[in-house]
């Protein structure tokens, strides 16, 4: 709270800025999740720091080279007593990366409303990397000079509730359009042809909340929808994902990193993870799909490969559902 006040109080920029102490402390609440940045310089210019040359390593353990995002702009940055930092927009250079036949593109790309947490290792939503809206224009993927995707708009916002003790967010994807026909895979070339699936164009949104003390998580929605497809709406809540847990499964996403190249260890991690993973428990879901041509087109296809109609493929469909439910 002090944070979101002090972003709009002018004796917050008192403080002077520290942009390598910026760059360890962004650092610092990425680590938990494996991810390194680095840059060749850090520049301060009053409220405005800029990150030159900047890369973007996702996994620690990992030995492919670097993502490079070029210079990294953050403006109305405020270093707070407490040591954390508020930074009212970050944006990023857009994205041109062409490998061998491929091509990929992205721009409009910005972070707002980010927080920039002291010590990554509290108990409470003070101590993660908080943002409150994530943004990118239209991104495109080219294959051999032909669009195979492409994004119109990408944006995820959240928000921290009056009593911090828990956070809402929603997000959508619009103008999504990919191209399947190019398929070389026979067996797969003919189950989309059949399907209607060559071109798909569609969008997607979401929204719900997390609980700190209970660790309940609510989407509320999570719409995929596709044009001469259908609807899917699913809906869900989940409880036990609470801050502690949250910090068992970085440890051991961490371990698992570490002993990425021993078969046993890696094992043995996946193991744990799922005895984590226990302590979460299932509380309720609801899933609706509105047909827009997909069903009869299914039923089609599965009944073809079986020997049977569409129609007989439906009723054999319609009697092994409540049996794979129960189960």
């Amino acid at each position: 709270l002090y944070g979101q006040v002090c972003r709009y109080h002018p004796s917050c920029s008192a403080y002077a800025l520290d942009g390598q102490d910026l760059l360890k402390k962004i650092n610092a609440a990425y680590a938990t999740g494996g991810t390194a940045i680095n840059a060749a310089n850090v520049e301060v210019n009053g409220d405005t720091v800029i990150l030159h040359k900047t890369t973007l390593k996702p996994d620690a353990a990992s030995t492919q080279d670097p993502i490079p995002l070029g210079d990294v702009k953050m403006t109305g940055v405020a270093a707070i007593d407490d040591g954390s930092y508020e930074i009212d927009r970050v944006e990023f250079q857009p994205i041109n990366i062409t490998s061998e036949k491929s091509t990929v593109t992205a721009s409009d790309l910005y972070l707002s409303g980010v927080t920039i947490p002291a010590k990554p290792d509290g108990d409470d939503l003070s101590s993660i990397l908080f943002y409150e809206k994530a943004h990118s224009g239209p991104i495109n993927i080219k294959a051999d000079g032909k669009d195979v995707l492409s994004i119109g708009e990408i944006q995820a916002t959240s928000a921290i509730e009056d009593d911090g003790a828990s956070l809402s967010f929603e997000g959508s994807m619009t103008g999504f359009k990919l191209d399947l026909s190019t398929v070389d895979d026979p067996k797969s070339k003919e189950a989309i042809d059949a399907l209607g699936m060559s071109q798909l164009e569609g969008s997607m949104s979401m929204k719900g909340s997390w609980e700190l003390q209970s660790g309940a998580i609510d989407v509320d929605d999570y719409v995929l929808d596709f044009k001469n497809i259908g609807k899917l709406d699913i809906s869900f809540s989940l409880s036990g994902y609470t801050m502690e847990l949250v910090k068992q499964i970085q440890e051991a996403a961490k371990t698992a990193e570490a002993n990425a190249a021993d078969p046993q260890a890696k094992q043995a991690s996946g193991i744990a993870m799922l005895g984590l993973l226990q302590q979460m428990s299932f509380t309720s879901a609801d899933i609706r799909f509105d047909d827009a041509g997909l069903t009869t087109r299914a039923l089609d296809y599965a009944g073809k490969q079986q020997g049977v109609s569409g129609k007989d493929m439906g009723q054999m469909v319609k009697a092994m559902v409540p049996l794979m439910l129960a189960q």
